[in-house]
């Protein structure tokens, strides 16, 4: 079977997970940087969904859209991040209880349900009220308003480490791809949460511009992101087999 050789882009002046443009993504906003209104009901839609569907009994108090496509640095790989806010202290359970919990309610919602938005694939997320949102533009879905219009920015990546941390992150994932057990699709699972907290810690500590949210969007835009999601529903497709 041929290997995939994941080869640095020496020659980029950007890493290939980001670019720069003078106005937000048209397919979502308009001339006035206001969500367009179909897609604010759409958004809405899947809230409500993703709301509805949690067994816990949680209310969100807003939905952010943050990230790449709430500010001028989206590409055509760019999801459409949606972070639900849930006041964690209201619910009934041990904090770290809580957090498992709904990082599973999210791994369910977004394995089950392929959302898009003119093309562009919709993620949503839960944060507590308390956390501090890592974004350079915050838009409220809730309100319809900018809770933190994206200011321009000056992008400095620093590609040779994203490169060589990516080196490392392709062979773990094509080893997990070749998983044909449905004993072991918690494997597959804890590679799709380790890319996850790649992002996580990385933007906790260097932003949007740092290498592990770099990380993560290099692997996203190669495909593996989509192919572990894969390999997660047709090994669970086996459990349920005989």
């Amino acid at each position: 079977m041929s290997r995939f050789i994941y080869r640095p882009r020496l020659t980029r002046t950007i890493n290939a997970a980001v670019e720069v443009h003078n106005t937000l993504n048209p397919k979502i906003w308009d001339n006035s940087n206001k969500l367009r209104g179909d897609v604010r009901e759409k958004l809405l839609d899947a809230v409500d969904e993703f709301e509805t569907g949690i067994e816990l009994p949680v209310k969100f108090l807003d939905a952010y859209i943050v990230g790449s496509n709430a500010s001028f640095n989206y590409t055509k790989y760019s999801d459409l991040d949606v972070h639900c806010i849930v006041n964690f202290a209201r619910i009934d359970a041990d904090r770290a209880v809580t957090e498992a919990w709904m990082w599973d309610e999210k791994k369910i919602f977004n394995d089950e349900y392929d959302i898009q938005i003119r093309g562009i694939d919709v993620e949503m997320y839960i944060e507590d009220v308390g956390s501090n949102t890592v974004s350079n533009g915050i838009y409220s879905l809730f309100k319809d308003e900018w809770i933190k219009f994206p200011e321009p920015i000056v992008v400095d990546v620093d590609e040779q480490e994203v490169d060589e941390q990516v080196s490392v992150l392709i062979p773990k994932i094509e080893s997990v791809l070749t998983i044909n057990d449905s004993n072991r699709l918690d494997e597959v699972e804890n590679m799709i949460d380790e890319l996850y907290l790649i992002r996580k810690e990385g933007l906790a500590t260097d932003g949007e511009y740092g290498v592990g949210n770099q990380v993560f969007k290099e692997i996203r835009n190669l495909g593996y992101l989509d192919r572990l999601k894969d390999r997660t529903i047709d090994l669970r497709e086996k459990q349920l087999s005989i």
